[in-house]
């Protein structure tokens, strides 16, 4: 195991390093029993109705939906008021959920920026509405090249990895980039080409690699629980759930100690670990979580509409 010693003699000779891996939000749900959407837009997020954009939806049992800009990047989904044919009087059902995209937490950060507030008093005050988490992904992202995927899709086809689930999968090639999937919902690790991906879609990135932690429900509401009540930083709580959940080695994994009941144990010390994975999770701690964000920009909006649709 890395030692604390030795993460602060490689930060002093690398400090740079300590910049170049950081931790933020690429997606956040919430479900409001006791609200509609457009209660949602003035109390919770506090942002101008008329920037939404209304149409009918027939997704997740919903008929309404609320796109801010008309995009789905910030949109909510609830039901819409319909008349009741015998007493002609409009109702309303309550019951939304709110959806935040990868690209919807950078445009709401910048909301959040203008409202002097920060995500941990927005999911208080979410938590006053009654407000649930029905998904939450953390992203560590490397910008430093710090991890290799050429080299964890190697590691996953020789077996060499441990991992919580039994389940993962491999997907993409070497020139798209590659992704590889521990785990079913409600919890997934993934990792991936963060620059090929975004490079395929047109757009730039400093973001090498990407590991993300993809939590639903009770998963997702662990984190925030540990986060509000129990005062971790999340940063520490994200690392912990990596470090025990998955880890890579240097060598195949003999299938025996695969059946030991403390597998994690016995692997830690028979077998060497991946020097990169054991530096990524032995660096955790210092790594900081970042906010990044984003006005919604008509220039991105045209450039999507010439490339993707016409």
């Amino acid at each position: 195991k890395i030692s604390d010693k030795f993460v602060d003699k490689f930060l002093l000779v690398y400090p740079e390093l300590a910049e170049s891996i950081e931790v933020q939000f690429d997606w956040v749900s919430l479900t409001f029993p006791d609200l509609t959407s457009k209660q949602v837009i003035d109390d919770v997020l506090r942002l101008q109705e008329n920037l939404f954009l209304e149409r009918p939806t027939s997704q997740n049992f919903y008929t309404r939906e609320m796109a801010f800009a008309g995009e789905k990047n910030i949109y909510i989904q609830d039901f819409a008021p319909v008349k009741n044919p015998e007493t002609q009087a409009i109702e309303q059902k309550f019951g939304t959920t709110l959806y935040l995209t990868g690209k919807g937490t950078r445009l709401f950060e910048k909301a959040l920026l203008e409202q002097s507030m920060n995500w941990r008093n927005f999911f208080e005050k979410a938590r006053q509405y009654r407000g649930h988490l029905t998904r939450l992904d953390i992203a560590i992202n490397d910008k430093w090249g710090l991890l290799d995927m050429n080299e964890l899709v190697k590691a996953v086809q020789e077996k060499r990895f441990w991992s919580k689930s039994k389940s993962y999968a491999v997907h993409g090639n070497v020139d798209d980039g590659w992704t590889v999937d521990f785990g079913k919902s409600p919890f997934v690790i993934r990792a991936y080409d963060k620059h090929k991906e975004q490079a395929n879609k047109g757009y730039d990135t400093d973001v090498k690699t990407r590991v993300e932690l993809e939590l639903h429900q009770d998963k997702a509401e662990y984190v925030l629980d540990e986060w509000l009540n129990h005062d971790k930083k999340l940063v520490d709580i994200t690392f912990d759930i990596l470090y025990t959940y998955l880890w890579f080695t240097n060598e195949p994994i003999d299938a025996q100690k695969l059946k030991s009941d403390k597998v994690r144990e016995v692997i830690e010390q028979t077998v060497e670990p991946m020097p990169a994975w054991s530096l990524l999770t032995a660096l955790g701690n210092r790594m900081k979580f970042v906010r990044q964000p984003k006005k919604q920009s008509v220039e991105r909006i045209e450039k999507w509409v010439l490339q993707s649709v016409v």
